[in-house]
């Protein structure tokens, strides 16, 4: 059976944090990533009220979810079943899920947390991770308002992410990274793409598109490494390295920017024909262009002469656009 592809969405604000902590960094992504993808788990409010009685009498950690069930039963609104814990037989089928349904439509802020909790066991089963629900939900709501409106977001493969933060890595190792994910953002869904270098070091910096004026006023760190990657030499170097280490492929040939994808979405002959193609058919463009505003200026100059061959003393226009002077005058 095919598995499923284990990957979230983060912004791209992310990715310069990774270039001064890798562990950090990679932490908030992912973390925030995770968060972002619960989120969108479909759920159904009896199975996360079922989840939430489960995660009480089977967890021994103290939650937010395990101390807000606690004051409910504390207070009498809700029984415990200290016989059995829930199950009957080898199910799980608490007698008090009812009240407690009943209870989440009175208490909206406890009903959030539970439907909060649920999305989340709901992610953690999908990515086949495991992590703290509680500082989930507190990392989302601080990284929440760091994140700038319309970032653009970047895919990350979960496991590649955590191999990456447990392993020695070099920070050549790490922008490397940081520049194969700058990439993906800058594709998004699409098999490839034609951009420049500028934009891939501006998005490793978390910048939707270059802006000289937030380049200067990065940490210096930061704009160590912009400034390192803009020289010719460590660029070629860098991009040597993504193409031999990441399966990034690129293409440029006498054309400004250049044509960028990957492996798996398409091969480098494939690229090649395709920006091939569009440099032919923008000079072909470019070639009609021209033959269309020599005609026109051809024509003008023509009409021009003829009218002052006649002693026209109508005004014409000439090639350049402006008035001729009577002739008579």
């Amino acid at each position: 059976m095919k598995s499923t592809p284990r990957y979230v969405l983060a912004p791209i604000n992310f990715l310069p944090k990774i270039l001064l902590n890798k562990v950090d960094g990679i932490n908030d992504l992912i973390e925030f990533g995770i968060a972002s993808f619960a989120k969108k788990c479909h759920y159904k409010l009896k199975d996360a009220a079922r989840q939430a009685l489960y995660h009480y009498y089977r967890t021994n950690e103290k939650t937010q979810l395990k101390n807000a069930i606690t004051k409910l039963i504390k207070k009498g609104q809700l029984e415990e079943d200290v016989d059995f814990n829930g199950f009957y037989g080898d199910n799980f089928d608490p007698y008090e899920l009812d009240r407690l349904i009943e209870i989440m439509s009175e208490n909206l802020e406890l009903s959030d947390l539970i439907i909060e909790y649920y999305q989340l066991h709901l992610a953690e089963q999908t990515l086949q991770v495991t992590f703290s629900f509680d500082r989930i939900i507190a990392q989302y709501k601080k990284l929440g308002n760091t994140v700038k409106s319309k970032s653009p977001m970047v895919s990350c493969n979960v496991p590649l992410m955590f191999s990456f933060r447990e392993a020695e890595k070099t920070q050549f190792e790490i922008v490397q990274l940081v520049s194969f994910l700058a990439i993906k953002s800058i594709l998004g869904e699409k098999k490839y793409v034609k951009t420049n270098f500028e934009m891939i070091l501006s998005r490793m910096m978390g910048q939707s598109t270059p802006d000289a004026k937030e380049i200067e006023m990065l940490p210096i760190e930061l704009y160590r490494i912009f400034t390192l990657y803009s020289n010719r030499y460590h660029r070629e170097k860098l991009m040597e390295a993504l193409q031999l280490n990441w399966n990034v492929v690129f293409y440029s040939n006498h054309m400004r920017g250049l044509y960028c994808s990957i492996d798996n979405r398409m091969k480098l002959d494939e690229l090649a024909i395709i920006a091939e193609s569009k440099k032919l058919a923008a000079k072909r463009a470019k070639l009609r262009f021209n033959k269309i505003e020599a005609k026109k200026k051809a024509l003008l100059l023509v009409n021009d002469i003829q009218f002052i061959r006649k002693g026209s003393k109508t005004p014409s226009v000439c090639a350049s656009g402006r008035h001729l002077r009577k002739v008579n005058e």
